[in-house]
């Protein structure tokens, strides 16, 4: 779940769907669960298209603004994996996500964007919902890290720059591996 935009949500979703289908032969799902309409700019040429919401690449099956009623029909399919990729804003992506059997938030702890990231940690304290969801940021500024670890207790681990998702380097498949376990 992405507490924001431009945070580097759908490049992780990419990097993980990428590692789990070529790298470990899983066959997977990307959903998008964000209204940002970001899968509509991945489509190329080179995809292949499945379905009016649906298209491949490299293996991965990404499936454009979905909705709840698209949910069960896509589990039903023959998925390894299904990787949200969701908005805190969105209310079916939030809920989806809170059912997720792994939870990782993605937010940017820049100085100009940490906003985002601890009006997420405010509201999730308000409802309970911190137990076993993992963070991650692609900008650490140190003296925001430190404010979060020390009023919210929450590790954060930093995602390692990828230039292409969809091209993964061997030292960031184990780091994505790390993650995912």
């Amino acid at each position: 779940m992405g507490v924001g935009r431009g945070v580097g949500t759908t490049h992780l979703t990419i990097m993980m769907g990428n590692y789990l289908t070529n790298g470990l032969g899983k066959k997977v799902a990307l959903l998008e669960l964000n209204k940002n309409n970001t899968y509509s700019k991945i489509m190329c040429r080179k995809c292949s298209k499945i379905s009016e919401t649906c298209f491949e690449v490299k293996g991965m099956d990404f499936y454009e603004n979905i909705s709840y009623e698209d949910i069960p029909k896509i589990m039903a399919s023959n998925y390894h994996y299904l990787i949200l990729d969701v908005s805190s804003r969105y209310i079916l992506g939030r809920n989806e996500f809170l059912r997720s059997h792994k939870k990782i938030i993605v937010g940017s702890l820049s100085k100009w964007k940490a906003q985002e990231y601890l009006n997420c940690f405010e509201d999730m304290q308000l409802k309970s919902e911190f137990p076993d969801c993992q963070f991650l940021s692609l900008s650490n500024d140190c003296e925001v890290v430190k404010i979060v670890r020390n009023k919210y207790g929450v590790p954060i681990d930093q995602i390692p720059f990828e230039q292409n998702p969809f091209y993964i380097e061997s030292n960031h498949m184990e780091w994505i591996k790390k993650i995912l376990n």
